[in-house]
């Protein structure tokens, strides 16, 4: 597996591992002020560079949904 192909095992293994867990991530949500976050990886030909594949993490707040969406 190269290229993109490692790109998209790598991103969907780290959901697979993660999923259902939640953890404080030491940064209150803007919408409800808790600290309870699951997080989600995924590629997006927006965040592609000569330094990243594309890859983005996006923190969701357990309570409330707030999703902060950022590049890697």
């Amino acid at each position: 597996m190269f290229g993109d192909g490692l790109v998209e095992w790598s991103v969907a293994e780290c959901n697979r591992q993660n999923a259902g867990r939640t953890k404080a991530m030491g940064m209150a949500c803007p919408d409800c002020g808790k600290d309870d976050w699951q997080v989600h990886h995924g590629i997006d030909p927006e965040f592609r560079s000569q330094y990243n594949p594309g890859e983005y993490v996006d923190f969701v707040c357990v309570h409330c949904g707030y999703t902060d969406h950022q590049a890697c």
